[in-house]
């Protein structure tokens, strides 16, 4: 039980200190504390597993998908531009960033690529549901419970 806590919370914790730009990609980026982690652990012990903790969990990792899409997103363009990512300027190069992958690598291996992406998207997906679900299932006295709220403060 011990060692699935502490492996859910170092995904959770990954996913929130994930970098967004190549200058924050160094060690000193894992001794970070995302100060969103208290309280997204204390929601799921509070709430827990049932249809609401269900829910909750589906919200959050839809949440935070989209937080390391756009993070991703955000880390590839200061590569490739040296600036941000903006949704609404940058989705037409998605099409001229694919032609670019197919002529690089080749239409077999670009959609190799792609479909390895999408094995990434769903295993990270399915990895945040059960760190959440770990979270959700635990049982605490009255008393962590209390901690618990506390930390939604």
């Amino acid at each position: 039980m011990i060692m699935r806590l502490l492996l859910s919370f170092a995904l959770l914790w990954l996913v929130l200190i994930q970098p967004n730009h190549p200058a924050a990609m160094t060690w000193g980026a894992l001794a970070l504390v995302p100060l969103e982690l208290p309280a997204l652990l204390g929601a799921l012990v509070l709430v827990g597993d049932g249809r609401a903790g269900r829910v909750l969990r589906a919200a959050l990792v839809g949440v935070l998908v989209v937080i390391a899409l756009l993070k991703l997103a955000d880390l590839g363009t200061f590569i490739a531009f040296s600036r941000g990512f903006n949704l609404l300027v940058d989705f037409h190069l998605l099409p001229a960033g694919w032609v670019l992958v197919q002529g690089s690598v080749g239409v077999v291996l670009a959609w190799a690529i792609a479909l390895g992406a999408m094995l990434g998207l769903i295993a990270t997906i399915a990895a945040l549901w059960w760190a959440m679900g770990v979270w959700a299932r635990l049982r605490l006295p009255v008393a962590g419970r209390a901690m618990a709220a506390i930390a939604l403060i």
